[in-house]
C-alpha cells in the first residue's frame, strides 16, 4: 500500500505523538516525571470499565460535531457555527422538552429531539442561504451567528425561566434519554445513554452515504473542485444548503443529547458543554473527514477531557498539561489543514 493509501492513518498518529512529544517536554521542563503523569492520564482513561464509559460519554457529544464538521468539510464548507447550532439546538430540546403537553412521555422525549435537530438545522441554514445565492463566506455568518446564539440562551435563561424549571444551574429538564443499561442490564450502571449508539450508526450512515449515493458523489465532487463540479451538471447551490441543513442537524442532535441524556439542564449563558464546536472541528480534520475515523478522534477528545477531570479532581498539579497536548493537537490539525488548503490554491492557480 503507498503512503497515499496510509495518509488518514499515519498523519493524525502524526499529530497525536507530537503532541504527547510537546507535553512531555513541557513537564520536564517543570521537573515533573513524565512517565508518572502519562501513566495517571492512561490509567483515568482504561483503569477499568467504568473509566472506558465515563471517556465514552465524554466524547459523545464530540461525535455529533465532529461528524457535523466533517460533513460540511466534505464539501469545502468551513461549518464554525456549529457551537451555535449546537447551543440552539439544546435551547429548542429544553423549551419544547417543558411544554405541558400531555403527551406520553416517549412521545414527548421523540418531539423534544427533533426540535432539538430542527433548531439546530434552522440556525445553520441561515449561513447556508448567505453562502448558496449571495456568496457570503460560511466562516463570517457562522461566527457572528454563535454570538447571536449565545445571547439568545441568555435571554431564554434570563427571561423564560420559570421558578418550575430554574434551576441553579439554569433552566431544567425532567425529560432524559434511556440510557444503555436499560436496554442491555449487562452493561451495569454506566450513564450511557442511547444517543452514543445513535451518533455512532450515524457515522457509519454518513460514510455510505459519501461512498454509495449520488448525493456523496456530488457533495465530494464539490469539495474536490467546485468548478469542476459545477460543469459537470451539480447543483452547487442546492447541495451546499443541503449539507449545511445535515451539519447542523447533528449539531443540534448533539446539543439535544447533551441536555436530555448528560446534563439535564440548559446552563446558563452558554452552552451546555462550550468548546465542544471547535473540539469537533479539530477532530473531524484529525479524522480527515471520514465519518468512521470521527469516532476514533472523538474518543481521544473524550479521553482527554476524562483524564482532566480525573487530574483536578485528585488535586494533580500537572492537570493543565492535558489542555496542552489538546492544544498542540488542535495546532497541528489547523497547520496541516492550512498546508492542504494553499496547496491546493496553488495548483488551481497554475491550472
Amino acid at each position: 500500500m503507498s503512503f497515499r493509501g496510509l495518509r488518514p492513518i499515519v498523519i493524525p498518529f502524526l499529530y497525536v505523538s507530537l503532541s504527547l512529544v510537546v507535553g512531555l517536554v513541557v513537564l520536564m521542563a517543570f521537573d515533573w516525571n513524565p512517565f508518572e503523569v502519562y501513566g495517571l492520564i492512561f490509567g483515568s482513561v482504561f483503569g477499568s470499565t467504568d473509566d472506558i464509559f465515563k471517556t465514552l460519554i465524554a466524547a459523545t457529544p464530540i461525535m455529533f460535531t465532529g461528524l457535523a464538521a466533517a460533513v460540511a468539510f466534505k464539501c469545502d464548507l468551513i461549518n464554525i457555527g456549529i457551537e451555535g447550532q449546537f447551543l440552539m439546538g439544546a435551547l429548542a430540546a429544553t423549551l419544547v422538552g417543558n411544554l405541558p403537553i400531555g403527551l406520553p412521555e416517549w412521545q414527548h422525549l421523540a418531539l423534544a429531539i427533533a426540535a432539538g435537530g430542527v433548531g439546530g438545522a434552522l440556525w445553520a441554514v441561515i449561513a447556508g442561504l448567505l453562502r448558496a445565492y449571495r456568496g457570503v463566506h460560511e466562516v463570517i455568518t457562522s461566527i457572528m451567528l454563535n454570538y447571536i446564539a449565545f445571547e439568545v440562551a441568555s435571554y431564554a435563561i434570563n427571561t423564560l425561566g420559570t421558578t418550575d424549571f430554574e434551576g441553579p444551574h439554569g433552566i431544567l429538564v425532567n425529560l432524559q434519554l434511556p440510557k444503555l443499561p436499560e436496554i442491555f442490564p449487562q452493561l451495569g450502571g454506566t450513564l450511557i445513554t442511547v444517543g452514543f449508539v445513535f451518533i455512532v450508526l450515524a457515522c457509519i450512515i454518513m460514510q455510505l452515504i459519501f461512498k454509495k449515493t449520488v448525493f456523496g458523489y456530488e457533495i465530494r465532487a464539490i469539495g474536490f473542485d467546485q468548478k469542476m463540479a459545477k460543469r459537470s451538471g451539480v447543483n452547487i447551490p442546492k447541495n451546499v444548503m443541503w449539507v449545511m441543513i445535515v451539519s447542523g442537524l447533528l449539531a443540534g442532535l448533539g446539543g439535544t443529547q447533551s441536555v436530555l441524556g448528560e446534563y439535564h439542564s440548559f446552563l446558563k449563558g452558554v452552552s451546555p458543554t462550550p468548546g465542544h464546536g471547535s473540539i469537533g472541528i479539530a477532530a473531524a480534520l484529525l479524522a480527515s473527514n471520514n465519518p468512521i475515523a470521527v469516532i476514533v478522534a472523538a474518543i481521544l477528545f473524550g479521553a482527554l477531557a476524562t483524564s482532566r477531570t480525573y487530574l483536578t479532581a485528585t488535586g494533580y498539579l500537572p492537570f493543565s498539561i492535558i489542555n496542552i497536548i489538546q492544544a498542540s493537537i488542535m495546532c497541528f490539525v489547523a497547520i496541516g489543514y492550512a498546508k492542504t488548503r494553499i496547496s491546493r490554491n496553488s495548483s488551481e492557480v497554475n491550472l
